[in-house]
């Protein structure tokens, strides 16, 4: 069906792309009332699996956040949510996910009979501040002791003052060298990951808009001429033999 730009402007100027109008007319006989209805259904079907699809990808995100099982599936976020509302903690929850490939019935036996064979690693190591130091080293420690006591202790000063009391000692941590081509670390998997997601829903949402069911009807009248002109070649090749 030819679809000219005589057919396109009215709804252009309603503000209407001119590949939706181009498949909203062919695929409602040009019929202009039904056409707009039409692409206003296909943006609002479109939206919806945009959201959905968004949906998806962030519970990935989340999911990813407490890490892999043993077998290197992500955490089933469903059953976490289970285990917390029975009253469970939440970090030792997913810990007995990952230990138990997303069993809940495991997960259950080892949080209630086994808890102490759930240990949970911080990932991000405390640093302390300036402040806590000088308190410690006024009371006539090594600053590199100080730093390494409050570290252990996670910045408790009374705890980390009777670790060296105690005569606990802290290796000093070795200096960084200062080099003149420096190489960038390489980003946590936890980051790539994370990127490959941000990525995805960024493809997703392109894939959305540019790809639909009716995208067979979305042609120009320069395209359509051009298909007729070919349509016509070969029908005369047919005829001619």
């Amino acid at each position: 069906m030819s679809v000219t730009e005589q057919d396109v402007l009215p709804l252009m100027q309603m503000g209407f792309e001119p590949r939706e109008i181009r498949i909203g007319l062919r695929a409602t006989g040009k019929n202009l009332s039904v056409a707009i209805q039409y692409i206003l259904n296909v943006r609002e079907k479109k939206r919806l699996r945009r959201e959905e699809e968004k949906k998806r990808i962030l519970l990935r995100k989340k999911a990813i956040k407490w890490g892999k099982t043993k077998s290197g599936n992500l955490i089933d976020l469903s059953i976490l949510k289970t285990l917390k509302s029975m009253g469970f903690e939440k970090k030792l929850a997913a810990e007995a996910l990952k230990q138990t490939d997303n069993s809940e019935d495991l997960s259950i036996k080892l949080l209630t009979e086994s808890p102490h064979l759930l240990t949970i690693r911080d990932p991000k190591p405390y640093i302390p501040t300036q402040e806590q130091i000088d308190q410690v080293t006024a009371m006539g420690f090594e600053a590199a002791q100080a730093a390494g006591a409050l570290k252990a202790s996670r910045g408790d000063i009374q705890k980390a003052m009777d670790m060296l009391l105690a005569g606990q000692v802290f290796e000093p941590e070795p200096e960084t060298p200062n080099l003149e081509n420096k190489v960038d670390p390489v980003k946590p998997s936890k980051d790539l990951e994370q990127e490959s997601l941000d990525l995805e829903i960024s493809e997703l949402i392109k894939d959305v808009n540019e790809n639909d069911d009716d995208s067979h009807l979305d042609f120009t009248l320069e395209d359509e001429t051009q298909i007729l002109e070919q349509y016509r070649n070969i029908m005369q090749q047919a005829m001619n033999n």
